[in-house]
């Protein structure tokens, strides 16, 4: 500290003038770098506000799909208003009518009407776990109906009770279902079993255990007609969105591919992606 502060007292002025050099020199040598990185995050940050404000504007396309066919109209190609400053553009193409069959979607087959299935899940103190019931229902039809497989995917957090199935003598399947997990991490069992005639009913009973949300379970049956098919309890027709992004300029700044599926009325997302 002693030489130090006598340089800058200047009783070595020498020394001082070596230092003020030495000082300019370095700030020469790191100015450049230091204005380019400047610049580059600034136009980065740039580039990423005008991708965020185009993944927004683009969300906004979709949204707008899904409340016309909730509410039964045709989906426009644009939207009427700016969003962010740019325009909208909205492709809306109908894939056709597909069922939720253990994990994939399938397309249904003419008479897919012929069968309903539908899951419930109830609390049974008794033996301190849920009792699930999947009841398949034959339905505007007088012909015959056999069915060979029936299946389940459990709500997140929730598993099947080993060999529970073996307790319930009406069951269309008394034996051990193929347990497979989805991308989810949810549990998906599914029944196979010798021709089942369905009139007017039909159903798979066991217990389950587990905790988190009593949602997200879906049921599906398999008919042994292939004009029937495959019947899941999540059904409806899908389509694919693409929404599109462009600034004043036309250029793009974002686009977002999505497929959307009529169930119940509402338009639920199955897919989304950001591809620009």
């Amino acid at each position: 500290m002693k030489n130090i502060s006598k340089i800058f007292r200047g009783e070595e002025s020498g020394q001082v003038l070596l230092v003020v050099l030495a000082v300019l020199l370095l700030g020469s040598l790191s100015i450049t770098p230091v204005l380019s990185f400047a610049s580059t995050s600034i136009a980065a940050n740039n580039r990423l506000e005008i991708q965020t404000k185009g993944i927004y504007a683009a969300e906004a396309g979709v949204e707008k799909v899904r409340w016309s066919l909730e509410n039964n109209a045709q989906p426009p190609v644009s939207l009427a208003n700016d969003i962010n400053d740019m325009g909208v553009g909205m492709e809306t193409v109908f894939l056709g009518n597909y069922t939720l069959y253990f994990g994939t979607l399938v397309p249904t087959n003419g008479h897919s009407n012929f069968l309903r299935v539908q899951g419930d899940m109830v609390w049974n103190g008794g033996v301190n776990a849920y009792l699930y019931t999947i009841t398949v229902t034959k339905q505007n039809t007088p012909s015959t109906v056999f069915i060979n497989q029936v299946g389940v995917r459990l709500p997140p957090g929730y598993h099947y009770v080993a060999y529970s199935a073996n307790d319930f003598p009406t069951n269309v399947a008394r034996g051990e279902p193929e347990i497979s997990q989805d991308s989810l991490g949810a549990e998906m069992m599914n029944w196979t079993f010798s021709n089942t005639k369905v009139d007017p009913t039909k159903t798979e009973k066991f217990y389950v255990t587990g905790e988190g949300e009593l949602e997200g379970d879906y049921t599906w049956v398999v008919a042994n007609r292939s004009d029937i098919g495959e019947v899941g309890e999540i059904t409806g027709g899908v389509y694919d969105v693409t929404s599109t992004a462009t600034n004043d300029t036309d250029n793009v700044t974002a686009i977002i591919q999505t497929k959307l599926m009529m169930v119940g009325g509402q338009a639920e997302v199955i897919s989304w992606q950001i591809t620009k």
